[in-house]
């Protein structure tokens, strides 16, 4: 027999929820070989003559996926190599209102909301009103404003998929 074949492919591969994963398994050594894929999430196969994993992740569930990708030769041992998955969300999409209104003297709130669970929010651009903060784990602006007058800053909602913004007054 040959010596088996050696996986050389990233141990790591990371695709957005939607888009087709795009990851090859490679191997040295004595060919021709026959790929295939363990553990794999039930929404990606492996060509066997290629070693191309296709597939599109509709959502981020399960993820980060741990998986087993092998190569086969004439050798009856396979190659194999720990490969994991990560399926990241789609960026959020900041989907309140643009506007909020307060009142000198009197306490306000405002809650930011977003699409595909945001962990995280800033003001990217511009400053909040005196009196004003943002909760950048939760998305609330609140406090007690201290002077009148229109504001416009930019709001941005952050997950490991990217980020949202939208101007906010």
């Amino acid at each position: 027999y040959p010596p088996s074949p050696v996986t050389t492919s990233a141990s790591t591969v990371s695709v957005t929820q939607g888009s087709p994963i795009s990851y090859t398994i490679t191997a040295s050594g004595t060919g021709p070989f026959t790929f295939g894929g363990s553990s794999l999430p039930s929404w990606a196969s492996v060509n066997a003559s290629t070693g191309a994993i296709t597939g599109t992740p509709s959502t981020p569930a399960g993820s980060p996926f741990s998986s087993i990708v092998s190569a086969s030769n004439a050798n009856p041992t396979p190659g194999t190599q720990g490969l994991t998955i990560t399926v990241n969300p789609l960026p959020p999409v900041i989907t309140s209102a643009a506007t909020m209104t307060g009142y000198v003297g009197v306490p306000t709130s405002y809650q930011i909301t977003a699409t595909n669970t945001p962990t995280s929010f800033v003001i990217s651009a511009g400053t909040l009103p005196t009196g004003l903060t943002l909760n950048t784990s939760t998305g609330l602006i609140s406090g007690i404003p201290t002077s009148t007058g229109t504001t416009s800053v930019t709001v941005e909602a952050i997950n490991s998929g990217g980020n949202g913004t939208a101007p906010f007054a």
